[in-house]
């Protein structure tokens, strides 16, 4: 009986997710500068668009490995909620698969950028910069002046 309310809950939660990223993306549907690939934003010299092409070569495929191993753990949790719905452990652990995943996926994001800067300009990398701030709202901008 106490796995009904963590049901409701998960679900509940999911759906104001899925509520929250449509209404932003509804929201940033006039900003069609978030929506344009960041570093054709960014007049790239020759020299600079060879030596990050070849950057993204390298990282883009293990990125875009990450990324499916996120949505394919995010099935597993959806698909738990439903077969699992009387075992909190198996929820749980699908829930822990995601957020591991997805903080893997962040750090080879980072890695990337990281990798990119010393390839751009002070001013490329602001630009860069408040593009991703674009991108995801949500990033606590106060932060950086603490």
């Amino acid at each position: 009986m106490r796995a009904r309310p963590l049901v409701f809950i998960c679900l509940l939660a999911v759906g104001v997710s899925l509520g929250v990223t449509w209404a932003v993306h509804a929201v940033r549907g006039a900003t069609s500068s978030a929506r344009e690939d960041p570093l054709a934003t960014l007049d790239l010299t020759p020299d600079q668009r060879l030596s990050i092409q070849e950057l993204v070569r390298a990282y883009h495929p293990r990125l875009l490995e990450q990324q499916a191993e996120v949505e394919a753990k995010r099935a597993r949790l959806a698909d738990a909620l439903v077969e699992h719905a009387g075992d909190a452990a198996a929820v749980e652990a699908c829930l822990r698969g995601v957020a591991e995943a997805e903080a893997e996926l962040d750090r080879e994001v980072v890695r990337n950028l990281l990798l990119l800067k010393p390839h751009l300009t002070r001013e490329q990398q602001a630009k860069l910069f408040r593009h991703i701030e674009l991108r995801h709202p949500s990033i606590d901008k106060t932060a950086r002046t603490r």
